[in-house]
């Protein structure tokens, strides 16, 4: 297995937009948990990155109309980014 970086979730991440925009969900789905698994290894469970590992995973169960599960993402990922924005207040 090659090593896995902070820079490499990134680009696990851009595979999935452009799988996920050739409706090739699954495998989209599948870059979007690797990123989201390296992010977690990295970062601390708020960080903005993992909210956007979180949303990614909920858009494209959302577009194989998996609303219900797209929607424990979703608001997993709305709660990492309310969370940052109390915090950036209080700065």
């Amino acid at each position: 297995n090659p090593p896995q970086t902070k820079e490499s979730a990134s680009v696990l991440n851009s595979i999935g937009i452009d799988l996920q925009r050739q409706q090739q969900f699954d495998e989209a789905r599948s870059y979007y948990e690797r990123a989201l698994a390296i992010r977690q290894k990295y970062y601390s469970e708020d960080h903005p990155d993992i909210a956007q590992s979180l949303h990614s995973i909920g858009n494209v169960l959302d577009d194989q109309g998996k609303y219900s599960e797209a929607l424990k993402f979703y608001r997993q990922a709305l709660q990492i980014r309310e969370s940052l924005e109390e915090a950036s207040k209080i700065r």
